[in-house]
């Protein structure tokens, strides 16, 4: 079964930037959206007898309108496997009273559209779907299946079917034999582009299956005080929706959850670094 195992860290300095700035190939901008129980649903289709899978992606209609934005009525159909189906239906994320068909539950898994920009090439898109954290593993290991898709397709779906999104930068630290660093994986530290977010910073190191997820050596940009791996506070999804919901209310000065999440995760930094703006 593919597994996401990763450990995930707030940024405690900048001393990050020694390693990640330094060549400008290993960066990326990415923009990532969100499916929710608001803005659509996606059903995963099995069928035994042709010997195949898929997942159709729907956007909420409007009015009882389907999407135009795309210019098309039909959702998005993507092709998966049929191990990767039944491992989607072992990992508890599809609830269906039929055998082979069934909704995602959006309740028990995250529903990710992501589109990332090269400094150099093309861009590229990928339908993403994660099952919950583990808490046996204390929140490291998760079901992962994620699938390229068409950069079009992606960008219509982030518009129409896709509730809340956010912007980061990606920066890419690969192993050079630093006592910190793990073999064979590489540390990513993710700058938030959107304010109010902007200048908070998150790390995080996926391992591969098998391998020990103990890190003997912390780089020194990160700490075990400011570990955030089983923190629903610093998800992407809790963060775009906490954006979102900002972003709408900020102006009318309307004091929502969402203020009070981001000054929860403003004062979580705060918490490992002093001199954080509140």
């Amino acid at each position: 079964m593919p597994r996401e195992i990763e450990k995930k860290f707030i940024v405690i300095n900048k001393e990050w930037g020694k390693y990640g700035i330094l060549d400008p190939s290993k960066t990326e901008k990415i923009t990532q959206g969100y499916v929710t129980f608001n803005s659509g649903s996606v059903h995963l289709h099995i069928s035994n007898h042709e010997e195949k899978a898929c997942l159709i992606l729907e956007p909420k209609k409007q009015n009882g309108k389907g999407d135009s934005q795309n210019g098309q009525e039909e959702p998005w159909e993507f092709i998966t496997t049929l191990e990767h189906a039944r491992e989607m239906k072992k990992d508890g994320i599809v609830g269906s009273s039929e055998k082979n068909d069934g909704e995602i539950d959006l309740n028990e898994a995250t529903v990710r559209v992501r589109i990332s920009t090269p400094p150099i090439g093309k861009e590229k898109a990928y339908l993403t779907v994660k099952s919950k954290r583990d808490p046996k593993t204390s929140g490291v290991d998760r079901g992962e299946w994620e699938y390229p898709i068409n950069v079009r397709q992606a960008k219509a779906m982030l518009k129409s079917a896709c509730e809340y999104s956010l912007e980061k930068t990606r920066y890419h630290i690969p192993p050079k034999d630093r006592k910190w660093d793990v073999k064979d994986t590489e540390w990513i530290v993710d700058v938030f582009d959107d304010a109010p977010l902007r200048g908070i910073a998150l790390a995080e190191i996926e391992f591969k299956k098998g391998v020990s997820t103990d890190i003997p050596h912390l780089p020194p940009f990160v700490s075990t005080e400011s570990e955030t791996t089983n923190s629903e506070l610093f998800g992407n999804r809790a963060l775009a929706r906490a954006l979102a919901e900002y972003l709408a209310n900020d102006a009318a000065g309307v004091e929502t959850l969402a203020n009070k999440a981001l000054k929860k995760v403003k004062d979580a930094v705060a918490a490992v670094i002093p001199s954080i703006v509140r």
